[in-house]
């Protein structure tokens, strides 16, 4: 999706506290295909932190430090420059840094095929 032409994604996802995994379910916006990750967390605020807007209301999202985890995976060249401007937002949490790792996929299917097996229609 786009705001103001800022493209942003929406990733359900369910913590399992025993295991200490997260299942993140994701669309790709550019091969059309849906994803099913797994990601290893010590903590749920490894992954999502709570954050204040420039508007004073506070947030819920994924953490800068996954963030930028995956920009640096990613190394095209706009993940890049995001990963140095989180870097210069002098808010990342080097211990947490440490000890995250990058999430495993596990399903990437054609949209439709996965809205069928969820009980849900394809638009």
């Amino acid at each position: 999706m786009k705001i103001d032409g800022v493209p942003f994604g929406i990733f359900p996802f369910i913590y399992d506290e025993e295991t200490k995994t997260i299942t993140q379910y994701s669309a790709d916006p550019y091969t059309h295909t849906c994803k099913i990750k797994t990601i290893p967390v010590d903590k749920i605020t490894d992954y999502i932190m709570t954050y204040r807007g420039r508007d004073n209301k506070e947030y819920n999202t994924m953490s800068l430090e996954y963030i930028k985890l995956t920009k640096d995976k990613a190394q095209r060249p706009k993940d890049i420059s995001d990963s140095k401007k989180i870097e210069e937002t002098g808010l990342l949490r080097q211990d947490v840094l440490n000890r995250i790792h990058m999430y495993s996929e596990y399903i990437n299917t054609d949209e439709n095929v996965m809205l069928e097996n969820s009980g849900g229609k394809a638009k």
